[in-house]
């Protein structure tokens, strides 16, 4: 393809949420707010009219798709490029995103063009408008292929808009309509096809469940009739996978012969969902000889869990590793005799309105508690009922920062009714943190970080790099002083700092990174960043 010498290229793909843009006059990028990376605003829509097939443009783009051809069929030509070019505005945490990719077989990413027609806006404020979307496929051999994306909030609850979706058909040659066209002729475009939208899938407890999982594409929901259903003996296998659903129509169970190895487990996968759903091995032995747990999450982010019971009889009723977003609502976690929960290097976890109820210590040797975390950051364990538990102790926390743990219900345990921490009035404020600042502590001191917060946009400050747990450690803070109420305003009003307190536990020094980003995106390096030192000296 031949680039114009004035044209500076940027090239952005990524495959959960595929961006790719061009920009001829790229200005300075400020940090966190993607909306300032372009500064210039919308010209009015074009005449409906000129919308009702796609827009021939001359260069190096031979189609321009926008949102009124939805569900359109476009014909290529082997070396031909087609660009989609749709409204966003990120700063309301709304973007578009790829949930069914393209065959790469028939189309590969392109550069696409810049947005023309976006001006400066007339201020800077979040929720100003953005740039448009633009993304470009190249045909590079014959085929038909689907691409879809969807307007969404993609962190845990948010909010599902647009959805956009066309097909490429691939011919080895140029379409001969197309080959004299010039931007005052567009070509006829195929007429529109019904958008393919999200499909079901029946099973009964016969039909073979790890082939249907493994053949499930994105957007795929597996119907489990009532009845029991059981898993190969390493389990049932969710690896690889992007927005599936398995779904219980009635009493639906999964069951592992095998006391030995897990009942589910998820690996390197992103937006796997399961409802309704009872988790167990056979025979549920209760003396401890079942050695494995229920669920395993690996490498994975945005597991969701409605409703489902985690019925062990061995290790843990979940166990997650280097993981993010991942939510429990609802359901129960039972006879579980290795502990619960446990977390390891996880981000955004969620266990909420829970039964957890009659598990216990298979060992009696050393403690087994409900809840167990280390290197993990932004976990939320409330208004969860917790009852009936042989367990001695309820948690521990190793090194984990941003926790809440409240608004629970005990009774019956053997640990008895945890306390909530202890707050400790800090000694030390810091609320600007660059590179250049170090903060002393004598043992024993606190120092309160607070800085600005904006949770309507998406942001949110989580660690980049964790403290040396040696030298200070997590504490509680007293409550702030309230702010008034912010009604009627827009996405992109401020709210309460993020404030978080260190405890000065030995002598040295570790740095802190924070960066406040958008947990679902993947490349954090955008993001405003907090960076700083704690010295800790002997206490005098």
């Amino acid at each position: 393809m031949k680039i114009r010498s004035t044209l500076i290229l940027a090239l952005a793909v990524s495959w959960c949420g595929l961006t790719i843009a061009e920009d001829a006059n790229p200005p300075a990028k400020k940090p966190g707010f993607l909306n300032r990376l372009f500064k210039q605003k919308k010209k009015a829509p074009a005449p409906s009219a000129e919308k009702s097939v796609p827009k021939y443009t001359a260069g190096d783009i031979n189609y321009t798709l926008r949102e009124a051809h939805n569900g359109c069929t476009v014909t290529l030509g082997v070396g031909q490029t087609v660009m989609t070019s749709l409204n966003e505005n990120r700063t309301t945490g709304f973007s578009w995103r790829t949930v069914r990719a393209p065959d790469q077989a028939i189309v590969l990413p392109a550069a696409a063009s810049p947005d023309p027609d976006y001006r400066s806006p007339p201020s800077d404020r979040d929720g100003a408008a953005g740039p448009d979307h633009r993304l470009a496929f190249k045909a590079v051999a014959p085929g038909t292929t689907t691409i879809e994306l969807v307007y969404r909030q993609p962190w845990d609850g948010g909010a599902i808009g647009s959805k956009f979706n066309y097909t490429i058909k691939v011919t080895s040659d140029l379409p001969k309509a197309t080959q004299q066209a010039t931007p005052s002729q567009p070509p006829p475009a195929d007429v529109p096809e019904e958008p393919t939208e999200a499909q079901e899938i029946n099973l009964a407890p016969t039909d073979d469940l790890q082939a249907a999982v493994q053949k499930a594409v994105p957007r795929t929901t597996l119907v489990l009739q009532a009845g029991e259903y059981q898993v190969p003996e390493m389990g049932l296998v969710i690896e690889d996978k992007k927005d599936i659903h398995l779904k219980g129509n009635g009493a639906v169970s999964l069951i592992n012969p095998s006391m030995d190895n897990l009942v589910v487990r998820v690996a390197n996968s992103q937006f796997v969902e399961l409802t309704g759903l009872h988790l167990t091995h056979k025979p549920a032995v209760k003396d401890g000889r079942c050695t494995a747990g229920v669920l395993s999450v690996e490498g994975s982010r945005g597991i969701r869990l409605h409703d489902c019971h985690l019925d062990g009889c061995g290790a843990y009723a979940l166990s997650a590793t280097e993981s993010r977003s991942i939510y429990l609502n609802g359901g129960k976690a039972t006879h579980n005799s290795g502990g619960v929960f446990y977390l390891f290097g996880c981000e955004n976890v969620t266990i909420s309105q829970m039964a957890i109820q009659d598990n216990y210590e298979a060992n009696e040797a050393e403690p087994l508690p409900i809840l167990v975390a280390g290197g993990s950051q932004r976990l939320n364990f409330t208004d969860n009922r917790i009852t009936g538990n042989k367990n001695r102790q309820f948690s521990a926390l190793d090194g984990c920062f941003i926790v809440d743990i409240g608004r629970n219900e005990f009774a019956d345990n053997a640990f008895g009714s945890p306390t909530d921490p202890v707050s400790e009035a800090p000694t030390k404020v810091l609320k600007e943190a660059t590179s250049r600042e170090t903060v002393k502590l004598s043992v024993g001191q606190v120092l309160e970080v607070a800085l600005p917060n904006n949770p309507s946009t998406g942001f949110s400050w989580s660690f980049s790099a964790f403290p040396n747990a040696a030298v200070v450690g997590p504490v509680a803070l007293p409550p702030a002083l309230s702010l008034r109420p912010l009604k009627n305003l827009p996405p992109g009003a401020p709210g309460a700092d993020f404030r978080i307190g260190f405890k000065a536990i030995a002598p040295g020094t570790t740095s802190v990174e924070l960066v406040s980003s958008r947990p679902w995106e993947d490349d954090k390096s955008q993001g405003t960043k907090a960076k700083f030192t704690i010295e800790v000296i002997p206490a005098p």
